[in-house]
This record gives structure tokens, sequence and C-alpha cells, in this order.
């Protein structure tokens, strides 16, 4: 059973006029119309996601408890969309599943995925079942590709080592076995290889950058730098003070992929246009409709 939250009445109230708002301004333009959307809510929009979550756990706190007793479901696991069921197939079906979670609301619509040669692939996890345990591995899709951010562009560092990071965290966040493991090793080392990364056999190459603890009463400031090369450094200054550095570039995907109209000649477009002799400063009046 889910607990509770405990929060007053007053709050309960306020939340549901909130999500009233929302629902009833749910509206968007659309070739110079302005379009009411009665069902669903806003793709994009910061408030969708938050929604979408209340409605999913209000529906598995419902129903989940009966679901997983009737099918003798022994783990549900659920990631925003994605949901992983271990279960035991001598006591239901995937099939009498899927019946039962399409009926729990005429809006959600839920597919199932089974297993294939005892693996089953969620998220960036895949599964393996052998007769005693279950393994796991690294999954990547087919389309992946080794392209992080470079070592050698002129790119913030610590951006740089975001995405190294990631790949150290999972694989010791995860309990993988020694093959897996190895494996997974020589993967990191051949992508940071392929984008120009400094490689130490056996060796974390990037660690983690040394924390300035504050005390928690202490209102850190942010203020943002553009970052143009080592230059920007400048900013290591500010390290032991309140006031907080967040790098910036100029060569994002959003500017890169950005249409802007070029401006048109004023003397091409139609309309009313007024000339005044620089002379005798009589004025004409004219239409064009080039």
């Amino acid at each position: 059973m889910l607990k509770q939250a405990l929060i007053t009445p007053q709050t309960q109230q306020e939340i549901l006029r909130w999500y009233d708002v929302i629902i009833r301004q749910n509206y968007f333009a659309h070739n110079k119309d302005i379009i009411l959307q009665y069902d669903g809510l806003a793709i994009g929009a910061p408030s969708s996601g938050l929604i979408a979550e209340i409605f999913l756990q209000h529906t598995e706190h419902t129903h989940l408890t009966h679901l997983t007793q009737k099918h003798r479901i022994i783990n549900y696991c659920r990631y925003l969309d994605d949901i992983l069921l271990i279960y035991d197939s001598t006591q239901t079906s995937v099939q009498m599943i899927l019946e039962d979670f399409n009926a729990l609301h005429p809006k959600l619509q839920f597919t199932a995925e089974v297993e294939k040669d005892n693996n089953l692939n969620y998220l960036d996890i895949s599964l393996h079942r052998t007769p005693t345990d279950i393994k796991t591995s690294i999954y990547r899709k087919p389309t992946f590709t080794d392209t992080i951010i470079p070592y050698t562009p002129n790119h913030p560092t610590h951006h740089k080592h975001a995405a190294v990071r990631l790949l150290y965290n999972r694989l010791d966040a995860y309990n993988l076995k020694h093959e897996e493991y190895q494996h997974e090793i020589n993967v990191i080392h051949n992508i940071l290889y392929n984008n120009a990364f400094p490689i130490k056999p056996h060796k974390h190459p990037i660690q983690h950058p040394t924390r300035h603890t504050t005390p928690r009463n202490t209102k850190l400031k942010w203020t943002t730098f553009t970052y143009v090369g080592k230059e920007t450094y400048i900013t290591n200054l500010f390290k032991k003070t309140e006031l907080r550095i967040a790098f910036c570039t100029t060569n994002t995907i959003g500017k890169l992929l950005s249409h802007k109209n070029p401006t048109p000649d004023k003397f091409s477009q139609s309309g009313v246009y007024k000339l005044t002799c620089p002379n005798c400063k009589k004025v004409y009046v004219g239409q064009t409709r080039r």
C-alpha cells in the first residue's frame, strides 16, 4: 500500500484548483486559429508530465494490488510509461494480463513485449533469464553511435566529462557479472578512444570534481558565463564565494538548426509610400502593389 501524503485540506483544494485551471485552459494556435483541446494534455507543457504521473500513480494505487494478486505478479517496475513485469507463466499469461491492464481506463492502451530466447530489453538493461537467476548487461539500441562531445573541441570540460561519468556510474551501479563488466569496460574505452579522450587502462579516466560544501542556510546565487576557452576559467575566483558559475555555449543544436527569414527589402514591398524632395521639401504620396 502506498502511504497517503500528509497535506492539509487547504493544500488539497489549492492543488485541485491549479489542476482545474490548467485543464480548462488547454488551447493552442494552428494556422492562425485558436483550438481548444478537450481531451489529453498539452505536449511540452511543464505541467503535463507531473499531471500524467499523478494520474498513473492514482491508477496504480487503485488497481495494482488487485491485479498483482489475481495474476500472481512477482515484481512490478515502472519508469514513466515503461513497465517491467515478472510473473509465473504457470499461473497466468501475458494476454490475460494485457486484457486486464487495458480495461483499467478507456484512455490507457498497453502493448506487450515478451522475452525472446530468454532475453528481454528494458530501458538500458538487457535481462537474460537462466535456470538459476537473471543476468543483466548494458543494452544499446541498434541505432546507437559512439559519438559524444569529443575531447579536443573548445567546450567546457565538465560538459565533455558528463557523458563519461554517466558511462562509469552506470557500470558501477548495475550488478554485472565479471564477463559483462569487462565487456562494458571495453565498450567504454572504445567510445573514449573514438572521441580522442586519454585512456589509462584499468583506471577511471574521469574523476568526480571536488565539491565545496556550503552551509545549508546559505543562499547560493547562480550566474552564466559563455565559454570561450581557457580564459573563461577566471571564474575559479568565485569558487570560495556564494556565487556559482554555469557555463553555456553558443554552438547549440537549436541555434545551428534555427531558420531565420531574411529581412525583406523595404523598397520591394507593396503598400503606401511617401517621398520627400530634399531640396523643396515637397511630398509625393503613392501606392504600389509590387
